[in-house]
């Protein structure tokens, strides 16, 4: 088995393709676990946060978590999404669902 990196460039190779690949997964696994738990220990300390002025003016959640100091990162991207921030673009948006 070969194993490429993301610069098509060999990474691994060797004669127990599945020994890696269980390695892998494994590592993957524990990831995704790591994730999960700071991901829910997050939301719940926005749960706990009182709204803000801001947030109540502008119905906007995601100021409350500015104002109590948190960041929210962006980035730009060519994945062409769908908002839904209307119930105009709600009903718009059930015409793919369906």
């Amino acid at each position: 088995m070969i194993q490429l990196n993301d610069k098509n460039a060999k990474h691994y190779f060797g004669k127990h393709p599945q020994r890696i690949l269980n390695q892998i997964h494994d590592t993957v696994l524990q990831q995704q676990d790591e994730f999960n738990r700071i991901w829910k220990k997050i939301l719940n300390e926005l749960n706990e946060l009182k709204p803000t002025l801001l947030e109540e003016t502008e119905k906007l959640e995601q100021l409350r978590w500015l104002d109590y100091g948190y960041s929210i990162y962006v980035m730009n991207t060519d994945y062409k999404s769908i908002s839904i921030d209307t119930p105009e673009d709600l009903q718009n948006i059930k015409k793919f669902i369906v």
